[in-house]
Formats: C-alpha cells, sequence, structure tokens
C-alpha cells in the first residue's frame, strides 16, 4: 500500500494507518487496565482472565483494521492475510504472559485452547471484511472513494448513537426480565461478563465485535434471568 501522493507528501492512506494504530493503542491500554482489574479482584481466575484478554487483544486489532477495507480485493489482498499473521503474534503475547506462571500445566492448557478460539476469532472478522466490501461496493459512487478516512469518521461520529442502543438494549432487558441491577447482571454466571468490562461496554468503549460484548448482547437479547455464580468456598 503506497503511503506518499505523486508529490511526495503523506497520503490519506498513511494517515488513516496512524488513525488506526492510535485507536489500537487506545483500546489496548484500556483493555489490559480492564484485565489487570479482574486479575486483582480474583486471582485465582487467571487463566479465565488471561485467556479473556489474549482474545480481546486479536479482536481490537481486526476490529480497527476493518476499518480500512474498501473493496472485495482489499480484503482478500491484504486484510485476510494480515488476519492470519495476527495469531502466531497474539500466540506470542500468550508466551510471554505465561511465561511466569507457577504451574507449566496451565499455561499448556491456555496455550493450547487459545489457537482453535483464535481462528474462529480469524473466521468471523474474514466474514466481516467481506461483508463490509460487499457493503461498500454496492453503494453509490460517493461512498466508493479509496481514501478509508471517511469510514474511520463514520465510525467515530456514530460512537454516541452505539452508546444509545446499548443503552436501549439494557432498559429493554430489564423491563422484559423483572428490572434486575446492573449488579446482579455482571455478577451472573450466565451474562458472559464482569463489572470493568460492563461498564465499559455500555460507554460504548468495549469493541462491538468482542467476545464479551457479543456474549452480553446475546444475553439481553435473549432476555435470560440472572444467574448467580457459585459462592466461594
Amino acid at each position: 500500500m503506497d503511503t506518499q501522493d505523486e508529490n511526495g507528501e503523506e497520503s490519506p492512506l498513511k494517515a488513516a494507518l496512524r488513525t488506526v494504530s492510535r485507536l489500537i493503542e487506545e483500546d489496548l491500554s484500556a483493555a489490559h487496565a480492564r484485565f489487570a482489574e479482574r486479575v486483582a479482584a480474583s486471582p485465582v481466575n487467571l487463566h479465565q482472565q488471561t485467556f479473556q484478554y489474549l482474545i480481546e487483544y486479536y479482536d481490537i486489532h481486526a476490529h480497527h483494521h476493518r476499518f480500512l477495507v474498501l473493496s472485495y480485493q482489499g480484503t482478500t489482498g491484504w486484510y485476510v492475510p494480515y488476519l492470519r499473521d495476527l495469531i502466531p503474534k497474539v500466540m506470542s503475547k500468550a508466551e510471554e504472559i505465561t511465561g511466569g506462571w507457577r504451574f507449566p500445566l496451565n499455561r499448556d492448557a491456555l496455550l493450547a485452547a487459545l489457537r482453535p478460539s483464535l481462528l474462529g476469532r480469524f473466521s468471523h472478522w474474514k466474514a466481516e471484511g467481506l461483508k463490509r466490501a460487499r457493503e461498500i461496493e454496492s453503494a453509490d459512487s460517493s461512498v466508493q472513494d479509496e481514501t478509508p478516512n471517511p469510514p474511520i469518521k463514520a465510525a467515530k461520529a456514530t460512537a454516541s448513537d452505539e452508546r444509545t442502543r446499548r443503552g436501549k438494549l439494557l432498559d429493554d432487558y430489564k423491563a422484559a426480565a423483572g428490572n434486575p441491577s446492573n449488579k446482579r447482571i455482571y455478577e451472573a454466571r450466565n451474562s458472559g461478563i464482569h463489572k470493568p468490562d460492563f461498564y465499559a461496554w455500555l460507554k460504548g468503549e468495549l469493541p462491538q465485535e468482542s467476545a464479551m460484548s457479543i456474549n452480553l448482547e446475546r444475553f439481553l437479547r435473549l432476555k435470560q434471568r440472572p444467574i448467580p455464580r457459585q459462592p466461594k468456598e
């Protein structure tokens, strides 16, 4: 991908790549902070918390790079290879995080479970990239601009709408499920989320395509009543 225009100046693509890198850095910092909070709150669940963080690590990169997809050729030419190459990078991140664990069996179990889960996320994001390319290519010529900035700006502009959508989804759920408190929801074992991630989702900070957002929104749409977690012995 050429990052300079014919005058040797920075191209719109390079500017878009810088924007994507900044957004990834912001989301990764927030994800790591939530990860640290969860581990501090429940050290006994280190395996689960680490697994969840690594999946989110993959999703954050895939989510933001998807906004650079503008055509089918772009999806198959660089986005899908990027998603594939991202898997060994996340596996290396996992080895780095778990290198100091006291129990090698726990580390081996996490690494064994992580790879097939990442392959599942790879398939998900590949489908999302193809879907985006189809939508853009079927739109009118004004949307088919080869500059990645418009979709990125559009995505940022809809942040308020996304918060509104999530708030309405939560309100509709509460109305149908006996008006449970936020605390009952994020402490439920069937909601698929913990307190820091719940409020990050509600504020629109948790990516819509992350595993935790998907789990929570499925829970809310199905109008499932919160099932309390088993008390620790």
